[in-house]
């Protein structure tokens, strides 16, 4: 077909289709063939044996419309006015050499949203993500400018290639025949395409070409290059402070984007950023996204900068902005830890009011990380029992006890629940030595300890402020098991 020899590329492709009579794409190419050599009706004809088939190839349906079968409208709905399509089409024809029939499916594709994009249609646009789709992908433009620059039409080329120079998020080229396509437009001084062509690198592992790529792409006026330079940083190059430093960077660009600020917390996080800058990162952000997507972790920013009252306040705000009633008691981990850290602060009746907040119950189970037929109420139990004992009601504290105690201690459960459970073994410790039945506790405590051990972790002692050490490790100190398997739960 590249020679325009289409007679010989006929009788092919109607062997192949002897050969293979369900070949979806076999048949459009003998359409576009007849069609070639004039014979509009032996077009048509062909057309017909693939009309009744359930899978039908996107050429089916560009040979239907430069045949004259269906209009222009026709051709989008059946292409469900997806402008990738058209692009991959257009692809399809410039690789046979049909550059006239490729440039009407492309100039087709730029056509669908002229009249712009329905953005209230699409879920949070930029309000909360600070990005949006405002124009068709720029691959269309860029692929007519690449067919004018293979054609002699340098002129054009430039023109086409001025015009798709521009960023869209969520456009990017995943067509090896794309890097032919995007070298030829970075050539040709169109900057986006580096961007997108450092994107195509960077998945097919040629990670130094996308770094150049990227480094040239840095004029676009967005932050998504130097994000992706970070992105090398830490995956290829293993350098989480050098990634850090760029994510810094990026989001000093784009403060709004929501993406960047969660990979820059977790960056600091991983560089041991003390608690208060992490929380300043939290507390930059939109209100719409603090009290949305990142107010669990805002929660958990306050608590580990130790601004518990200040993360009660905004779980309230949160709670009365965005809901009829107060839904507290979904904060099922958040109160609970919050009334540990009242009871240690002399705060016994405050406890109490967000340990009654804190009751798992079916309409806020989801809240809750472990299953919902799994809610281990241990500690909750346990500090109801020990802030009324803090205030001299010895009935309801022994009641609590007991309830702490009677809570099921042997269960299995997956590896990355180990952990808490051995905890929840440790306030039933708690609670026995509560209700004098020490030496029972400090056998629990044994095998909690034992299991410890195995995790090179400290061995505890039976007190609550031992929790403050809970996940403390001394491997110098420690026999450390290689696999580090614990013993059976």
């Amino acid at each position: 077909m590249l020679r325009q020899d289409y007679e010989s590329a006929l009788r092919f492709l109607e062997e192949a289709v002897r050969a293979n009579t369900m070949s979806i794409r076999t048949y459009p190419l003998i359409a576009l063939c007849r069609r070639k050599l004039g014979e509009l009706d032996g077009a048509a004809a062909a057309m017909q044996e693939v009309s009744g088939s359930a899978l039908t190839d996107l050429m089916y349906y560009s040979e239907l419309w430069f045949l004259g079968r269906i209009n222009e409208s026709d051709i989008k709905r059946e292409l469900f006015d997806d402008e990738w399509r058209f692009l991959e089409l257009g692809l399809n024809y410039t690789e046979l050499g049909l550059y006239d029939e490729a440039e009407k499916l492309l100039d087709l594709g730029i056509s669908l949203h002229t009249d712009g994009w329905e953005l209230e249609n699409i879920y949070n646009p930029e309000r909360l993500w600070g990005i949006s789709r405002k124009r068709e992908t720029p691959f269309l433009h860029v692929l007519k400018g690449y067919i004018a620059a293979i054609t002699g039409r340098d002129d054009v080329a430039r023109e086409h290639f001025k015009q798709g120079d521009y960023f869209e998020y969520s456009v990017n080229a995943n067509q090896v025949d794309m890097e032919d396509v995007l070298k030829t437009a970075a050539e040709y001084g169109n900057i986006t395409a580096n961007h997108y062509l450092g994107n195509y690198l960077y998945h097919n592992l040629r990670h130094d070409e996308a770094v150049r790529c990227w480094e040239a792409a840095k004029g676009i006026g967005c932050s998504v290059n130097t994000r992706n330079l970070a992105v090398y940083a830490q995956y290829v190059e293993k350098d989480m402070e050098k990634a850090r430093t760029l994510l810094r960077d990026a989001l000093a660009e784009n403060p709004h984007d929501l993406f960047l600020r969660v990979e820059l917390i977790e960056a600091e996080n991983a560089c041991g950023a003390n608690a208060d800058a992490v929380l300043a990162l939290y507390l930059e952000a939109p209100q719409e996204q603090r009290d949305t997507f990142l107010n669990r972790g805002m929660l958990a920013a306050y608590m580990r900068a130790g601004k518990w009252e200040e993360a009660a306040d905004y779980l309230r705000t949160v709670d009365s902005r965005y809901t009829d009633t107060s839904k507290e008691a979904g904060w099922y981990d958040f109160c609970i830890r919050y009334a540990d850290y009242l009871i240690d602060h002399d705060e016994p009746k405050t406890a109490l009011e967000w340990l009654k907040r804190s009751r798992p119950n079916p309409e806020n189970l989801t809240y809750v990380n472990y299953p919902e037929d799994m809610i281990y109420r241990h500690q909750e139990l346990y500090l109801t029992g020990l802030a009324y004992k803090m205030l001299g009601d010895r009935e309801n504290a022994e009641a609590h006890f007991r309830q702490t105690v009677q809570r099921p201690a042997e269960f299995y459960f997956f590896r990355p629940f180990e952990e808490m459970i051995f905890q929840f073994r440790f306030y039933i410790a708690l609670a026995m030595k509560e209700l004098d039945l020490e030496p029972a506790a400090r056998s629990l405590l044994a095998g909690i300890n034992k299991y410890r051990e195995t995790c090179a972790l400290v061995p505890l002692e039976l007190d609550k402020a031992e929790l403050m050490r809970w996940g403390e490790s001394d491997p110098d100190s420690l026999v450390v098991v290689a696999d580090n398997t614990g013993p059976e739960i």
